[in-house]
């Protein structure tokens, strides 16, 4: 059986791959990989992965990274130049019908610090823990290409301050309005 592209082909405005609308319903349905057969005794569920994706912000177009490429929990996670640092790459793992954002140079997921729910709480990497601080929803905006970062426990979109925040500002959670800085392009390539 053939199976959805994960990546389209089509151009953003920076001139790469950016991940199609069809590869994320794909991968949230869970249908992105074909999963081994397993025995009938296995119930623990495979986790399904994206590629290493830029989490390019729509509004200042720079993407997230742990301030310094850091790997110590609790690293603030802010903006910088879309380069090919490790530490600018992100895995969507989906775990149940939600996703982990996991830094590939830390392998630590993204979580408003200290499990906040307030809005302009600041976006750190911890443990991935599978709590729901640590856990996002996707919601994909057609008329731009980009998508919404929805934390399950505060319900509030991933985000930087202001469409003009400078780089190395501090990524918050948000309300989820149309202000451009509350989205974000999920792309497989530096610009």
């Amino acid at each position: 059986m053939d199976l959805p592209r994960f990546l389209s082909r089509t151009r953003t405005r920076t001139s790469r791959p950016a991940l199609s609308a069809l590869g994320v319903a794909a991968l949230v349905a869970g249908t992105l990989l074909a999963l081994p057969a397993q025995a009938a005794t296995t119930v623990t569920p495979k986790a399904v992965a994206s590629p290493p994706l830029q989490l390019m912000n729509v509004g200042t177009g720079e993407c997230l990274s742990p301030a310094g490429g850091g790997t110590a929990v609790s690293t603030t996670v802010v903006q910088f130049f879309c380069d090919t640092d490790k530490a600018r790459r992100f895995t969507l793992l989906k775990i149940g019908k939600n996703f982990e954002l996991r830094d590939n140079k830390s392998n630590k997921c993204l979580s408003p610090a200290s499990d906040g729910t307030a809005p302009n709480a600041t976006i750190v990497q911890y443990f991935c823990a599978n709590d729901p601080s640590e856990a996002w929803t996707l919601s994909f905006q057609q008329f731009t290409g980009s998508y919404r970062l929805v934390n399950v426990r505060s319900r509030l979109c991933l985000a930087m301050p202001t469409a003009s925040s400078p780089t190395n500002a501090a990524a918050v959670q948000h309300a989820c309005d149309t202000d451009p800085s509350r989205r974000f392009i999920l792309a497989a390539q530096p610009r």
